[in-house]
């Protein structure tokens, strides 16, 4: 992920509008929920300016799952597929009509990955 690749600049409040049953629950379960818009600025922030590449990814040994959703706006397929192909020890797997909620998109799908994955 080459720093810039994606810039989200978007306001808490307009974040807070794609997941609002999410968004309810985290006020309820963050130790300082008044201090959430604090922390989205410093993660947009972070990740903006967020640079991992092949130098990174190649001294990653342990066996790795990549779950990708076919349709991550987040995370899009070509960037996974750059860092799968740098992994050298990476499986990937592919989830049809997902987006980066992959595991809310479709879990069976991710459970029949997962499952073989960790039994290895």
């Amino acid at each position: 992920m080459a720093k810039g690749f994606r810039t989200f600049g978007g306001t808490f409040a307009d974040f807070t509008k794609l997941d609002p049953l999410y968004w309810q629950e985290q006020a309820t379960i963050r130790p300082e929920p008044k201090r959430t818009e604090e922390w989205y600025g410093q993660n947009v922030a972070y990740f903006n300016e967020l640079d991992i590449g092949e130098s990174v990814f190649k001294n990653i040994t342990a066996k790795t799952l990549l779950i990708v959703g076919e349709d991550d706006q987040n995370a899009p397929l070509p960037t996974v597929i750059k860092a799968y192909e740098a992994l050298p020890n990476a499986d990937i797997a592919v989830i049809p009509n997902a987006s980066h909620s992959v595991f809310a998109d479709n879990f069976n799908a991710v459970w029949a990955v997962v499952e073989p994955f960790l039994a290895k």
